[in-house]
């Protein structure tokens, strides 16, 4: 019990004594401020408006000095301590000035070394990523190749929690037949704000403003059938009439009805459930169902019937049953498939309404030529490429000729590298047009794995050129690419409201199965380099501003031995111990005030100095001015 009183009385006189030493040291700003603005207000050479401002700044802190100076009656006044402080150092001026900049020197020193840390990783981060970049993350399909990303993909993405934008990306190769000439590069199909909310900003130019990712208007026979404004109803449609050729992929989990006709009205053949890959199928006109869009009543034939789309297709069959026994291996708990006579599980052609698909309009209307020839030598720099952007195909494979959907925009954004390749000024790039071919190859679209698809040469119009001298690049519209039948991505990119929340949506994508990487983890790796850095520059700043303590310890101790016999005679006149303590301590805070402002200065102007020197010499490699001297307020508290 004798310690905890003991220990609470220690603690008590601490923190009265901390208390007393913070008050003083604002009473002591205080009376500087007051002492340097009522000398401005007499500077006749002063404009008047500084001198009325200064006499107004005075008058302001003058109440406060006064409710600062907590001296005790009979005591000498605080104020009146700092005068006989400041005069006694008035009489030793040359140690006084030596003392400050001993400090200023030792305080500059850890203030230029840090803000030269602080600046070095400011500058790095910012060249490496934006604030924006720091927030996204991008997602690659697994390695397995079983997991892709798609539509279904990304609106799982976007279910996360944190997640603001998903970003769907194609990347695959692109022919560019120039002035005789003949280069592939690596193509981008991306959106306005894919463009936007990365790192890339034209040199020359603006982006194309397409945000569109879904071809809403379909190939072939269906866009002369289906020529309305959307959600209008088709005036001449017919029962059982064709629309267009699709792919479709039943939604995982679902089970739907296949009918003899397409009709709710018609005999029920069986059940049937998604199948490794897509289908293909003719989407027609039948009897009308309720769903939750207007699929089934966006159709009137000329009698005023209302009809819906419907899918012909051949797929395979179950039938419900109800599974109580362990002879019966029924899927789900209640489908039992049907088999053919020879074992085999039966396949038979029917209707369902287009419900709890996903859709893909065929593309076979568009091949004009197919070739099974070998890849010739021209091909190769396409092998590399394909392999660049983790596509696998053999040379030896069938080619088949499309031409690119009525939407596609023919804008193109070009890299300098890209630029230089086709010959042209990237200032003078703007306006030209560049023949442009895209290569899909590898799993971008499921049905055509084994085969190489290549889009016939269009005009694209160069609209922007980017920095980028390493790689040619060259990013088109992504509806451009999508409207070749492309129905899975390449990779995604996700954008987060906070940084704080990318950890946690990188780990539940991870956990889907994906692979992700991010901007972010090379920022941190930074960081921790430059924190070990600034650590290493304070402790050599905190070295030589150890050595100016010392000096200034050492002036302070040679000042009292020098004036015994003035303490005396102050204590003679009435002065307490105290007070000569107090007189002392506020020679010293003086000194060490003067000494922080003047080393904060110093320091600052040699990281500005330093900035100045390597801006000159990176002028010369192209880049702008280089800040590394970065003062910030934990440097200016230290």
């Amino acid at each position: 019990m004798v310690r905890f009183k003991n220990l609470k009385a220690i603690i008590f006189v601490f923190l009265t004594n901390l208390k007393e030493l913070i008050f003083f040291f604002l009473l002591l700003q205080c009376f500087l401020l007051i002492g340097a603005f009522s000398w401005l207000a007499r500077r006749q050479r002063a404009p008047q408006k500084i001198r009325r401002l200064s006499q107004r700044v005075k008058n302001f802190l003058v109440p406060i000095e006064k409710k600062l100076d907590r001296g005790q009656p009979g005591n000498i006044s605080q104020k009146e301590i700092i005068r006989l402080a400041i005069s006694n150092m008035g009489v030793r001026k040359t140690r006084t000035l030596v003392t400050i900049g001993g400090m200023s020197i030792g305080i500059g020193a850890i203030v230029f070394l840090v803000s030269v840390g602080f600046g070095l990783q400011h500058l790095v981060v910012s060249r490496v990523a934006s604030l924006e970049e720091i927030k996204q993350a991008d997602v690659m399909p697994s390695q397995s190749g079983k997991l892709f990303i798609d539509d279904e993909s990304l609106s799982k993405f976007k279910e996360i929690s944190g997640i603001k934008n998903v970003f769907p990306l194609i990347s695959l190769v692109g022919r560019i037949n120039f002035k005789n000439s003949v280069t592939d590069a690596v193509v981008h199909g991306v959106t306005h704000d894919y463009l936007k909310n990365s790192a890339i900003r034209p040199l020359k130019g603006s982006f194309f403003a397409s945000n569109e990712t879904v071809v809403n208007q379909p190939l072939g026979k269906r866009n002369e059938l289906m020529g309305k404004i959307a959600g209008a109803k088709v005036k001449k449609a017919a029962f059982n009439q064709e629309i267009s050729n699709v792919n479709f992929k039943i939604n995982e989990g679902e089970w739907i009805r296949i009918r003899k006709k397409p009709s709710t009205k018609a005999e029920i053949l069986g059940y049937s459930r998604r199948v490794e890959g897509s289908r293909d199928g003719k989407e027609i006109w039948g009897g009308k169902y309720q769903w939750e869009t207007d699929v089934g009543q966006s159709g009137e034939d000329e009698n005023g019937r209302i009809l819906g789309k419907w899918i012909k297709a051949k797929v395979p069959l179950w039938k419900k049953t109800v599974c109580n026994s362990e002879k019966i291996q029924c899927e789900n708990g209640r489908f039992q498939k049907i088999f053919n006579n020879d074992g085999s599980q039966l396949w038979q052609e029917g209707y369902f309404a287009e419900i709890h698909l996903s859709l893909t309009p065929e593309i076979s209307g568009q091949v004009l030529a197919a070739s099974t020839q070998s890849a010739s030598a021209t091909d190769t720099a396409e092998l590399e490429i394909s392999k660049l952007l983790g596509s696998t195909i053999s040379a030896d494979v069938a080619k088949q000729s499309v031409s690119l959907g009525k939407k596609a925009e023919k804008k193109a954004v070009i890299n300098k590298a890209m630029s230089q390749i086709l010959g042209l000024d990237p200032n003078k790039a703007l306006g030209k047009k560049i023949p442009l071919s895209f290569i899909v190859v590898g799993n971008l679209i499921p049905e055509k794995e084994n085969q190489k698809i290549e889009s016939l040469p269009e005009e694209y119009l160069v609209i922007a050129v980017v920095p980028g001298e390493k790689n040619p690049v060259i990013w088109v519209p992504f509806i451009d690419l999508r409207s070749l039948g492309i129905s899975r991505y390449s990779q995604a990119r996700i954008m987060v409201n906070s940084k704080n929340n990318l950890a946690n949506a990188r780990k539940q994508i991870e956990a889907m199965g994906y692979k992700t990487t991010s901007v972010a983890d090379t920022v941190n790796q930074i960081n921790s380099l430059f924190n070990t850095i600034k650590i290493a520059l304070a402790l050599l700043g905190l070295i030589a501003l150890s050595i100016a303590s010392l000096g200034m310890f050492n002036t302070l101790t040679v000042s009292l031995l020098e004036r015994t016999r003035e303490v005396g005679v102050m204590k003679a006149m009435g002065m307490k111990s105290k007070e000569v303590k107090d007189l002392f301590l506020t020679e010293s805070m003086i000194m060490g005030f003067f000494g922080g402002v003047l080393g904060i200065s110093l320091g600052w102007l040699a990281g500005k100095l330093l900035s100045i020197i390597l801006s000159a010499f990176a002028a010369f490699s192209g880049f702008g001015f280089i800040d590394i001297g970065l003062v910030n307020l934990p440097i200016l508290w230290l």
